[in-house]
């Protein structure tokens, strides 16, 4: 958002309230009323809505393109928080609500260390298929956008190489050769160069936006799988 729409900082973290909101709401409510009631069932609900959530932020992105705002935001990161919310919250306590005490301690610390992993994994594997597919969508963008710019007709191609050099790259601040060599004397055309690379560009991190959720989503699914190895209800309930 900060770095292919030119969002601000605040901006980008006000988009992700939704989300904030949905954890500790619908957590709370899981733990007190519906785990107690529904058992695992309550924790396939969680993950179903976090897919939910993914998946349809990510039709979101492919509707609307390089416009996406925050408003667009709001109803999936509302359902991925509450599905959040309902699946982790119960199942820290169902994970450790037949060890005996005296392993209580150990569980704990394996339960928080298991969730570390996954998250640093998590972040790994998914930020490397964002920035793995930014050099592939780069060129496409570019197909679509150079051609509604009749004034850089001439420097097509030139205009592209520079678009895909600089998604290319490990470092994504870093101007490439082919875009220092896009120097152009005229004002109006260095002008429509600069739009028609800011235009590849959010159009290249939207579009890799939407792949990378849909990988999440995946992701997501075997999680869903790997729910059926939890007991259906648990033995003892401890709801304070």
């Amino acid at each position: 958002m900060q770095g292919g729409l030119g969002w601000s900082a605040l901006h980008t973290g006000l988009t992700a309230i939704p989300f904030s909101l949905g954890v500790p709401i619908a957590g709370n409510f899981a733990v007190r009323k519906l785990f107690p009631l529904y058992g695992r069932n309550c924790l396939f609900a969680g993950a179903l809505l976090m897919m939910a959530g993914l998946l349809l932020y990510a039709w979101i992105a492919d509707l609307a393109g390089d416009g996406i705002t925050s408003w667009h935001a709001v109803v999936p990161m509302l359902l991925l928080g509450s599905g959040m919310g309902m699946l982790l919250a119960p199942l820290t306590g169902m994970t450790i609500n037949d060890v005996e005490p005296r392993a209580a301690g150990a569980a704990s610390g394996l339960i928080n260390a298991a969730g570390q992993l996954g998250a640093a994994l998590g972040v790994a594997v998914i930020g490397a298929i964002f920035f793995s597919g930014l050099a592939s969508h780069a060129g496409t963008q570019a197909d679509r956008v150079l051609p509604g710019i009749p004034a850089v007709a001439s420097r097509q191609a030139e205009i592209r190489a520079c678009a895909v050099d600089a998604h290319s790259q490990a470092d994504l601040t870093a101007v490439p050769e082919t875009c220092r060599a896009l120097g152009a004397d005229d004002p109006a055309e260095r002008k429509a160069i600069g739009k028609a690379l800011a235009d590849i560009n959010s159009g290249t991190f939207t579009a890799t936006f939407s792949e990378a959720l849909y990988c999440a989503s995946a992701g997501l699914a075997a999680v869903i799988c790997l729910l059926f190895l939890l007991p259906r209800q648990p033995r003892r309930l401890s709801v304070s």
